[in-house]
């Protein structure tokens, strides 16, 4: 059986009489058809969108079915041209009984492939026959994201049959509803898992328990917690939280936890209250208020705490708090922090310097993006106080190429973002450091200073 959209159908009726007129001996004439269907098959795969889109007559595959009767045939018995699929409804501009006939062609091209699904479907009006389309298909779900309604997600049904779906996002877009949502319960291959809002994916029954990554891009501290405590298998986690004094926390051991990055615009409360005994990669972002790093540096303090990668991005530091961090994580091997002032980089520069007491002795990439306004400085001033930092970078270097090869620290990346007004200055400093540079990277170890104008 055939199968056409409905813009195929408004088209092919026009082109399909000339094409055909024209088609014999096309062979002769255009070596590409004389390929056997499953090379031409393969090349159509190419053909595909980087990124799944929208449904376009004027992009494959739609458009290979449009070239010829033969390149039509094969586009349509290629299930693997239509397994990706994404659907906007308030962008197609089309009525509902259209919407629905294309997508259910659709899918039916893909027959049993895994489906690659797109779906954001606002108002609610997309009712029962829009769902039960998806429901038909959810055997065949590998990789889905929703943009719908919360309430929506309750025509599911319960108990979908969703053996093939590896991963799924969920961006609900109100919550009107408290009923509990139990259509995703049978999917015994789901590890990944990204949510918009915490609080309503609470209501939701997800296999939690096997889930080995999950992304929550908003949630408070409380409810973050309470979805960690579900998920002890969890490998990888990105939160984007905030902080309510007058909810209680929860203290929750995630024992498999390889890697974990909170966004968090406040106070970092929340590592209080998580132990990640094998945690190796921790990235910190946009906190500002509150005690500052103390709860990171509780967490780090914790037994069996052995970073390998940290990465901080804060709008300030305290050098002694941020040393004090440092000093717990004698593993660590990467270390990138952004919002850094130069005294802090000078302090850290010297205690890496400082051979006799080892400072991150594992440590083989530093990164720093720091601004350097000139602000209250006047030249003197400024050109004293970079050189200083300077001095100590390249001082701390020269002392760790002189120590046992364990403890060389090999500088790859160290941004400096300064204004156009004092560019011109920097730039001339970082001339008089050049043949130092240049000495250090003939040893191994590279200085990448790069001057942004802003």
């Amino acid at each position: 059986m055939v199968f056409e959209t409905p813009e195929e159908s408004q088209t092919a009726g026009a082109e399909r009489g000339p094409v055909l007129h024209i088609e014999d001996g096309r062979g002769t004439v255009y070596p590409i058809l004389t390929l056997p269907t499953e090379t031409t098959a393969e090349i159509f795969m190419h053909c595909l969108p980087d990124v799944p889109s929208l449904p376009r007559i004027d992009t494959a595959p739609l458009l290979l079915g449009r070239i010829c009767s033969k390149w039509r045939i094969i586009s349509l018995t290629t299930p693997q041209l239509w397994s990706s699929l994404t659907f906007r409804n308030h962008t197609l501009g089309l009525p509902v009984h259209t919407v629905v006939e294309l997508i259910e062609t659709w899918l039916a091209r893909a027959r049993t492939c895994p489906l690659f699904l797109r779906v954001v479907v606002h108002p609610p009006r997309w009712g029962e026959q829009f769902f039960d389309i998806l429901k038909r298909h959810s055997h065949t779900w590998r990789d889905v994201e929703f943009d719908i309604p919360f309430e929506q997600l309750e025509r599911f049904g319960r108990d979908l049959p969703l053996p093939m779906l590896e991963r799924l996002a969920i961006h609900v877009a109100s919550r009107l509803s408290s009923n509990p949502v139990e259509a995703f319960q049978a999917a015994p291959a789901l590890r990944h898992l990204h949510l918009l809002d915490a609080a309503s994916a609470l209501v939701v029954a997800f296999p939690w328990a096997q889930l080995a990554s999950l992304a929550i891009k908003r949630g408070a501290s409380h409810h973050c917690l309470s979805i960690l405590s579900l998920t002890p298998n969890l490998v990888d986690c990105t939160l984007t939280t905030y902080f309510q004094r007058e909810q209680p926390l929860l203290d929750v051991v995630v024992p498999l936890l390889d890697s974990l990055h909170i966004s968090c615009r406040g106070e970092l409360d929340i590592l209080n209250h998580i132990s990640a005994p094998a945690l190796k990669v921790l990235n910190l972002e946009h906190f500002f208020r509150g005690p500052g790093l103390l709860p990171l540096y509780r967490f780090a303090s914790q037994p069996g705490c052995r970073l390998r990668e940290l990465t901080i991005r804060a709008f300030d530091y305290d050098a002694a708090a941020l040393t004090a961090v440092l000093e717990t994580q004698s593993a660590l091997e990467k270390l990138e922090l952004w919002g850094a002032r130069h005294d802090l980089l000078s302090v850290i520069s010297r205690r890496l310097g400082n051979v006799d007491l080892p400072f991150l002795p594992r440590i083989v990439y530093f990164g720093a993006k720091t601004c350097l306004a000139r602000i209250d400085l006047d030249l003197v001033e400024y050109r004293s106080m970079i050189e200083g930092m300077l001095d100590a970078l390249v001082g701390a270097l020269s002392a760790r190429l002189g120590a046992p090869r364990e403890f060389i620290t090999l500088i790859k990346y160290f941004r400096i973002t300064c204004g156009p007004d004092i560019s011109k200055d920097f730039s001339h400093l970082l001339d008089a450091f050049q043949p130092q540079f240049e000495e250090l990277a003939a040893k191994g170890t590279n200085i990448d200073i790069e001057i942004i104008q802003e």
